[in-house]
């Protein structure tokens, strides 16, 4: 039986060991793509300026505790789409960024990927009649997160908590 193992490791190992790493490398990828949690929600941060990444998890976490859990795993995720977009090309922006951010919010409105909007330009996102205003961010039970004072949430439903 040794002469038998050591005659096919002599001609095939080469291919024993590409078909082991091709093994390893499929387990790994099934294993990534089963482990992946998709968020329950998606909310937009929409404004010409910068919003940081800080003010932005602190509003994730805010709207996951004022909407339910969608697929029973016991915590509500929302993910948090940022648009540095306000119609207008600023001079420190380039073209590129701009119709970047243009085209994604306009996927984003097409497909209805974000279940609201936090704007500080609402004039601009309500032209479409398919978002109404919730007004300002304060009135909807998220507290105050100093970057967002003074901007408007928008959504699809007749109350923030009613979602597509």
């Amino acid at each position: 039986m040794k002469k038998k193992l050591s005659h096919i490791w002599l001609y095939y190992k080469w291919y024993i060991i590409v078909a082991a790493v091709i093994a390893v490398i499929a387990a790994d990828h099934l294993w990534q793509v089963e482990s992946r949690k998709e968020p329950d929600y998606y909310a937009a941060v929409v404004t010409g300026g910068y919003v940081s990444e800080t003010s932005r998890d602190a509003l994730a976490q805010e709207l996951s505790q004022l909407w339910p859990d969608r697929d029973g795993d016991g915590t509500t995720r929302v993910t948090i789409n940022f648009y540095q977009y306000d119609a207008q090309t600023a001079a420190s922006m380039d073209t590129a960024s701009f119709m970047a951010s243009a085209v994604q919010l306009a996927a984003d409105f097409r497909l209805e990927i974000s279940a609201c909007f936090v704007t500080d330009c609402p004039e601009l996102l309500l032209d479409n009649d398919l978002l109404r205003s919730y007004g300002p961010v304060e009135e909807n039970g998220i507290s105050k997160i100093a970057e967002l004072e003074g901007f408007t949430v928008l959504g699809y439903g007749e109350t923030l908590q009613d979602l597509h």
